[in-house]
């Protein structure tokens, strides 16, 4: 026997050096007999020879009664049962540290077949750790403020709620930025971003340890405050607004004095589920900004209606059923390239499908989506199915490009980045078929996420429009800031265009600025050759609406 390990010495290295996994050989005690040089490197305390010394005394098997035992180890066990065994709550120590490691251990034979020791190898599983860790922070935390986001936030609501039953109290408070975009518009690039940031520690300074702060989005904060009585609700809320009020900003040393309105339910006299206060603390909210902002409000049902709220929560079931039945339908609308009459680009559409063939436009479902934390879901499953569509397909549509809107809050989503990067469908040209759009407000609201959203896709070949674009005509400033590809010229301008002096002005203008800044203009809402023509003299790119051609079915075009 102790030829055969002599052997192994001998001849082992050269094949057993080559890989990357750390490998060792242990004979049947468990006495390494054998490490490659992988293991030496990466597993094997610094200095220190670990042959003819045993498995178990490095490598700590958890047993479950606080014990370390060889004889229940994965290594002792292939030895035992003669059989291959893979195991991944192992450690290795190392200069008194332990290092998690898959451990796979394969057994060995001698010529007549019988099993004389194993074959070890641990794969370490720090770095694995560290990046689940870091993906699944990045999953439920905003990437700007570092708070708990929109979907944390539900999480932790539901698990609040379900964990405290009918005993439990408290308020939901919606807090809304008065204003942030006129921010942007009047400091500059990033002042927003800095506000934000502002914003959000002022909030923890002044919420309490229980209280549970998240950015719901855009220029939203909310905030879950247990056992608050609509007078301890008020009286936060009063403070918050006089401190927002009083403090002020600074973002590259000038002040901002700004102010939040804020809208709030209460638990469980005015709900006792998520969705049902979410929806009565965003009534709340509107009603304070309806009513001259810098104020609050708390949800009354005597002044609201019951219908709106029975409707929001209603739409937020029919869509999250929608997106577990893979209910939705693609269309996609063509953009026609004006200097050469030719198809450049469609955009695609979602519907949703209901009972009896029903098409619902997004118009109707996008907004609650957004509000409610379902628009990531939406934006991976319309990616998904455009590119379900395109791959493999020997349709000409391949020549063009595919226009996918994606929401607000994927451009503060890491998940959502995250998961497109790493989309193997769009690895190598299949990223060049992709036109992501996002909306001017989102982007603006969110301009430094939106930037880095931006830019790590085009590095991988998609390019970006900038959809619903002149509605904040004073965001010129940012064009310069987000590396856009297209501008499209939001449709309010277009419509009356052959009537409207003062849009056909501001249509020129836009389309002067974006080529200055070597961006191409789409024209939306072209209903007619009239205002396609005076698009095109003008100077437009593209132009897209009925004249040009209505949505129709993705799966008709390939």
């Amino acid at each position: 026997m102790e030829e055969i390990f002599e052997n192994i010495n001998a001849t082992t290295p050269a094949l057993l050096n080559k890989t990357d996994q750390n490998v060792l050989v242990v004979n049947e005690d468990g006495k390494i007999v054998f490490a490659n040089s992988s293991a030496e490197g990466n597993i094997i305390k610094e200095g220190e020879d670990l042959l003819g010394d045993y498995l178990h005394s490095n490598l700590i098997y958890s047993t479950g009664d606080g014990k370390d035992q060889w004889e229940v180890s994965p290594v002792s066990r292939s030895i035992s049962y003669k059989k291959n065994i893979s195991i991944e709550d192992v450690f290795w120590k190392k200069d008194g540290v332990r290092i998690p490691v898959n451990c796979t251990t394969n057994p060995l034979r001698d010529e007549e077949g019988e099993v004389i020791g194993a074959i070890v190898s641990l794969k370490d599983k720090s770095d694995t750790i560290r990046l689940k860790k870091e993906l699944n922070h990045q999953r439920h935390h905003d990437r700007l403020t570092g708070l708990p986001n929109h979907y944390k936030f539900r999480d932790d609501l539901e698990n609040y709620l379900s964990q405290n039953g009918e005993g439990t109290s408290g308020a939901v408070l919606l807090v809304d930025i008065d204003r942030l975009r006129e921010v942007n518009n009047s400091f500059g690039f990033g002042a927003a971003d800095d506000l934000l940031v502002s914003m959000a520690g002022l909030l923890k300074n002044k919420l309490s340890e229980s209280d549970n702060l998240a950015r719901f989005g855009g220029d939203e904060f909310i905030v879950l405050s247990p056992e608050k009585t609509r007078k301890d609700a008020e009286k936060l809320a009063r403070e918050i607004i006089r401190e927002v009020r009083e403090r002020g900003f600074k973002t590259n040393g000038t002040k901002i004095q700004s102010t939040i309105s804020m809208g709030y339910s209460l638990f469980p006299d005015q709900g006792t589920s998520t969705d049902e206060l979410l929806a009565k603390a965003d009534i709340a909210l509107a009603q304070a900004k309806e009513s001259g902002r810098n104020q609050f409000k708390v949800y009354d049902s005597e002044h609201d209606s019951q219908e709106e709220v029975k409707s929001r929560i209603g739409w937020v079931n029919r869509i999250d059923s929608a997106i577990k039945k893979n209910n939705f339908v693609l269309y996609a609308q063509p953009i026609l390239e004006l200097g050469s009459d030719n198809i450049s680009h469609y955009e695609v559409l979602i519907r949703m499908l209901e009972g009896g063939g029903e098409l619902i436009s997004p118009g109707k479902f996008l907004p609650v989506a957004e509000k409610f934390g379902l628009s990531r879901d939406i934006d991976k499953w319309v990616v998904n199915e455009t590119l379900d569509n395109l791959t493999g397909t020997a349709s000409e549509s391949l020549n063009h490009q595919f226009a996918i809107n994606l929401s607000g809050q994927s451009l503060t989503d890491n998940e959502l980045l995250n998961w497109l990067k790493s989309n193997r469908t769009l690895e190598g040209g299949n990223f060049e078929r992709v036109l992501f759009e996002v909306t001017e407000t989102a982007a603006l609201s969110n301009i430094g996420s939106a930037n880095d959203f931006i830019s790590t896709l085009k590095s991988r070949g998609s390019k970006f429009a900038l959809d619903d674009f002149g509605m904040g005509f004073s965001s010129f400033n940012y064009l310069k800031q987000l590396s856009v590809d297209y501008l499209k010229i939001d449709g309010s301008f277009i419509q009356n265009l052959p009537r409207d002096s003062m849009n056909q002005d501001l249509v020129q203008s836009i389309v002067e600025v974006a080529h200055r800044l070597k961006k191409e203009t789409i024209a939306e809402f072209v209903e007619d050759e009239e205002t396609l023509q005076m698009v095109k003299n003008y100077g437009t790119d593209h132009a897209q609406g009925y004249h040009i051609g209505r949505p129709q079915p993705l799966q008709s075009l390939l």
